[in-house]
């Protein structure tokens, strides 16, 4: 058990890796889309 546990600890830590790049990432489109979208508005003027 001892053995099996230490062995599930490197994947959760590569899966919780896995997860902060894809909230960056997500934070990363919603920048941009927020800049599209002011961009649109200027152009619509």
């Amino acid at each position: 058990l001892q053995a099996k546990h230490h062995q599930f600890t490197p994947l959760r830590a590569v899966h919780a890796a896995a997860q902060e790049s894809f909230f960056d990432t997500s934070q990363a489109v919603k920048e941009a889309e927020e800049i599209l979208a002011k961009k649109e508005e200027k152009h619509g003027d």
